[in-house]
């Protein structure tokens, strides 16, 4: 039986997909300490970034913020969902036998959710296609039907 409170984050799913060796990496860092990595800074600075310019795009939505841990960003995705929130959802949090996902942008619709995955990128990448798809697979099977 699977621990309740191991979760494998979508982030590591991608990392092995684009190379087996960065996914075992992260999961068994060097004992020393790794430098801080600029490049990898920049994006995330851009990712938040994105993320404020759809916030202002969907000013009614609801960020589900997760300074608390992911566990209570699950816990008040699922209470939302459940009281049939009909405002859009930044950073809803779904997990699926033991995978963890957090939705850019989640809107309720008619039978199901519409799922926008933002990206700080001019074009679609193969790996945006592989990104969207894990998370519709644990959405889904978490009980939410994807349209």
């Amino acid at each position: 039986m699977a621990n309740k409170n191991f979760y494998f984050p979508k982030s590591r799913i991608m990392a092995g997909l684009q190379c087996p060796k960065r996914l075992w990496l992260e999961v068994n860092p060097p004992e020393e300490e790794m430098p801080q990595d600029e490049g990898r800074e920049f994006f995330l600075n851009q990712g938040h970034m994105v993320g404020q310019v759809a916030r202002e795009l969907y000013p009614e939505g609801i960020l589900l913020e997760f300074d608390e841990g992911l566990s209570r960003a699950l816990v008040e995705t699922e209470k939302l969902l459940k009281e049939g929130i009909k405002v859009p959802l930044f950073e809803a949090t779904f997990k699926h036998e033991n995978v963890l996902v957090q939705v850019d942008l989640l809107f309720p619709e008619e039978n199901g959710f519409r799922m926008v995955e933002a990206k700080a990128a001019t074009e679609v990448r193969e790996y945006h296609i592989y990104d969207c798809a894990v998370q519709a697979w644990v959405i889904e099977n978490a009980g939410y039907p994807i349209k």
